[in-house]
């Protein structure tokens, strides 16, 4: 549909009360939270003989990072891990209103602008469960620029070979901010949550890296656009 998320969210309450429909937004959907609550469980899970000191999840709604933390509290009170990890909220500059309400901001602004598509939420329905995940681990929220997601973007694909759409590369960004402000010690260990496929926004890509380099069918173009080959040079498979 055209317009923002919070107005799908507005669509969403009333096409389902009109025709009966069920609602899974994860705004509103109690289901939502215990299914990623799963995450918290896999993560503790993996990381038993070694619990990472933070995990870091960027923040839309607040509902994962909220469900991530609930995993992981049950999982230490169940006694199957030892210790629990500090949990980092990251949102864009231009959609921080769970960042400005866990930071006690009066001016929170409900009108989310970022190309972070799957984050850009105004006015978020599980701020309270985010903060107090965020409260709960001793951990905190910050913000970063759509240029800091992008930069994230293209060091994800570069690095570690994960088409991350931006929503999914703001950890890698806020983890950056985090080290540079002190808030990440350079001998802690870090989980970073990369949420979403890089399918879901191919624009955000492009973005970050331009537009691919299109050839014809031949050798020679090929070495137009790349340089004369190496003669040398044998193939990988």
């Amino acid at each position: 549909m055209a317009g923002s998320y919070d107005e799908a969210y507005d669509l969403s309450l009333d096409v389902t009360n009109a025709y009966g429909w069920y609602n899974r937004n994860a705004a509103i959907n109690p289901f939502q939270i215990e299914g990623k609550r799963t995450v918290g469980h896999e993560l503790a899970d993996q990381t038993r003989d070694s619990i990472p000191d933070w995990v870091v999840f960027s923040m839309g709604d607040g509902c994962t990072i909220a469900g991530c933390w609930k995993g992981l509290r049950e999982f230490a009170e169940l006694g199957y891990v030892d210790d629990t990890p500090s949990m980092l909220g990251v949102q864009p500059e231009g959609a921080s209103a769970i960042h400005d309400a866990f930071h006690g901001h009066d001016d929170v602004d409900d009108v989310a602008d970022t190309l972070a598509d799957a984050v850009a939420v105004g006015r978020p329905r599980n701020t309270l469960k985010a903060c107090r995940a965020l409260e709960e681990s001793g951990g905190t929220a910050l913000t970063v620029s759509d240029d800091d997601i992008l930069a994230a973007e293209t060091l994800l694909g570069r690095t570690e070979g994960i088409y991350a759409e931006p929503a999914g590369a703001a950890p890698i960004a806020g983890i950056r901010r985090a080290r540079e402000a002190g808030i990440i010690d350079p001998d802690e260990s870090v989980v970073a949550v990369v949420t979403g496929l890089g399918l879901k926004d191919t624009a955000g890509a492009k973005r970050a890296v331009g537009d691919v380099i299109r050839v014809q069918p031949s050798l020679e173009d090929v070495a137009d656009q790349y340089g004369t080959a190496n003669p040398d040079a044998e193939s990988s498979i």
